[in-house]
């Protein structure tokens, strides 16, 4: 039995590598901003400087600020 070589794929489903770079950085630097102010604010929330639902309202706040998806793994 043979293996075959090759692929099946008729056409590149990714968007072209270097545009796709510039997306994930641009992305990447949302995200780490966001994080920073949401870790700013969590040390805000330990020391009780403000309440949980601040907490919530930044956090509401940011993640629109940010583009940063409520369902984001990364939150």
């Amino acid at each position: 039995m043979a293996n075959a070589r090759g692929s099946i794929v008729r056409e590149n489903a990714m968007t072209p590598q270097g545009e796709n770079d510039q997306v994930l950085a641009d992305y990447r630097e949302r995200l780490f901003g966001f994080q920073l102010s949401m870790a700013m604010a969590r040390k805000m929330l330990m020391e009780k400087l403000i309440t949980p639902q601040e907490y919530a309202d930044i956090d509401t706040i940011l993640t629109k600020k940010h583009g940063v998806s409520s369902s984001s793994i990364f939150r």
